[in-house]
């Protein structure tokens, strides 16, 4: 029996995936896959095309539906995805698009600017305490941060300032996923999803982005093609082989590794039981 992603307590797991399976008719895709992601761990998702990456993301983020297994997020932690497709919203400009990510910052930062005002022409008790009360919550939020946090990333991910004010419609789809992954670092996410992100990434780019998650507060599931991304990124590796999974300590180089010699272990135990059968 499926259920769609749980709630539970706070504790040392930040992602609980428990006997997750998925078949689209007759094909089987997912068969009993268990995994844990902790928080701040950066982790790597990895798999031949076709193995069901995409698939078992979108089961995780609550987009599609498994025919059995349970997902279990933390209570309160939020899920960021980045799909390959990366939507942003028509009718507004780039800039727009990123504050969204902030909107709760921006909006506290107008209400202050409104209540100013209202101080600079004399103001009653009701204000004041309402000014208290907000600049409170406007600190919390690190609010005097936002407008340069928003035209730091969106410069980092690859746009200038002067292309601040193209509006969505007239953006490339490499210029959609840029402002897509922009928008969604600025939220900071308990665990970010990203797939396939340095598809339509510079150099320059990319190697913010691989600095940015070393860092990152939270934890991150990724999916790329990007070797050398993921050797600079992933503390742990999760291989997608035969419709289940299998997770490799340390990061990606030792994946590899780890990886080739459990392919020879299993080579070599073919070829036996091929000649014992001869």
């Amino acid at each position: 029996m499926w259920a769609p992603p749980a709630l539970v307590e706070s504790g040392a797991v930040l992602l609980s995936v428990s006997g997750l399976s998925k078949s689209f008719g007759i094909d089987i895709v997912l068969d009993a896959v268990s995994f844990r992601v902790e928080p701040r761990e950066k982790v790597a998702l990895v798999g031949r095309n076709g193995t069901g990456k995409t698939t078992l993301l979108r089961i995780l983020c609550g987009e599609l539906e498994a025919d059995r297994g349970t997902v279990n997020l933390v209570r309160g932690a939020k899920i960021g995805y980045l799909r390959q497709d990366a939507p942003v919203s028509p009718g507004r400009t780039v800039i727009e698009e990123a504050e969204t990510a902030l909107a709760r910052q921006l909006d506290l930062k107008r209400r202050l600017t409104e209540l100013e005002r209202r101080l600079e022409s004399g103001a009653s008790p009701d204000d004041l305490d309402e000014y208290a009360l907000v600049h409170e919550h406007f600190l919390e939020a690190e609010g005097y941060s936002v407008e340069h946090d928003i035209r730091t990333v969106l410069m980092r991910v690859g746009f200038t300032e002067d292309e601040f004010s193209k509006t969505t419609e007239s953006l490339s789809g490499g210029e959609k996923t840029r402002l897509a992954i922009a928008r969604l670092l600025l939220e900071e996410p308990d665990l970010l999803v990203l797939d396939e992100p340095t598809n339509h990434l510079d150099l320059q780019a990319t190697e913010w982005l691989e600095n940015w998650i070393s860092k990152y507060h939270g934890a991150v599931l990724l999916v790329s093609h990007d070797r050398e991304f993921l050797a600079n990124t992933a503390q742990r590796t999760i291989e997608l082989r035969d419709h289940k999974v299998e997770s490799f300590p340390g990061g990606f180089e030792k994946y590899l590794v780890l990886k080739k010699e459990r392919d020879e272990r299993l080579a070599s135990v073919a070829t036996k039981q091929a000649e014992q059968i001869a």
